[in-house]
């Protein structure tokens, strides 16, 4: 890839995921998108709870190993960010100076790359901790929950999308069409 357009793409790639904002949604999500930390919040829910019966001890037993799994992740965040940040000052510099190594901007990338590893296994890790406490039963009541909760969030995002959609489009026609202004008048 052209060197010049790394430099240029990687500030712009840094600064877009410092300011991304986590989704908003019924449950509270981490900032990180994997499903296991979605499923470990529905599941600690009241709703999941009463619904699929899970005893006071479980709900105990996986708040306190979901909490853990949180925490290390928000920590693994944490280093992303500060690493994103020095990565975004060592590629300033980089564009700015004509010659400079960009190794390591690379080593960041890796360093990065490693930790985003690292919150995959802690998001299977919660999808392991809700096997491990429930029992057979639950977990299919709780499949069968997910399930409809999943269904409804897409009927739900698919509802503003066609609303976001309709707003643009009623904006769209809305704006007269672009008319060029007439050229100068010759002599004056």
């Amino acid at each position: 890839m052209n060197r010049k357009l790394v430099v240029f793409l990687l500030p712009c790639i840094v600064a877009c995921s410092l300011f991304a904002q986590p989704p908003k949604g019924r449950f509270p999500a981490h900032r990180s998108s994997h499903f296991a930390n979605w499923v470990g919040k529905c599941v600690v829910s009241e709703q999941f709870i009463r619904d699929a019966e899970i005893s006071a001890g479980q709900v105990q037993t996986l708040r306190d190993a979901l909490e853990k799994i949180s925490t290390r992740q928000q920590a693994i965040e944490t280093n992303i960010t500060q690493l994103a940040q020095r990565q975004g000052k060592l590629g300033e510099d980089i564009l700015n100076r004509k010659g400079a190594d960009p190794a390591p901007l690379f080593e960041i990338a890796e360093q990065i790359a490693k930790l985003r590893g690292e919150q995959a296994k802690l998001s299977l890790q919660t999808l392991i901790v809700i096997r491990e406490t429930l029992t057979e039963e639950q977990r299919q009541k709780v499949s069968s929950l997910l399930r409809e909760e999943g269904k409804r969030r897409q009927m739900e995002w698919q509802s503003l999308r066609r609303n976001r959609e309709e707003r643009d489009t009623q904006r769209a026609h809305r704006r007269p069409p672009f008319v060029p202004p007439p050229p100068p008048k010759e002599g004056n």
